[in-house]
């Protein structure tokens, strides 16, 4: 089985400083860092949307955890990335 913890939101309006194509402390990757140490029966990825980024970012960590970022756009206040709507479809 497959588990996809999603992040809503860019981190880059939170540290300006950070490469965006990283990030480790964020809920979505302590949980599932949690559910790898619990059991390896689930295939875990985390995904998050960013509005510095053109083009999909995919990396598998050292905890066998895939890391998804896909570029993101805003709507008025709202952050959306249709290409991870599209990936989620899939």
């Amino acid at each position: 089985m497959k588990i996809i913890q999603i992040l809503s939101h860019s981190l880059s309006p939170h540290n300006k400083t950070a490469d965006p194509r990283f990030y480790e402390d964020d809920w979505h990757v302590k949980v599932s860092k949690k559910i790898k140490n619990v059991s390896n029966n689930y295939e875990i990825e985390c995904w998050r949307p960013e509005k510095n980024l053109k083009k999909m970012y995919v990396r598998k960590g050292d905890d066998n955890i895939v890391y998804k970022i896909f570029p993101s756009n805003y709507l008025f206040k709202f952050e959306y990335s249709p290409l991870m709507l599209k990936e989620l479809k899939k």
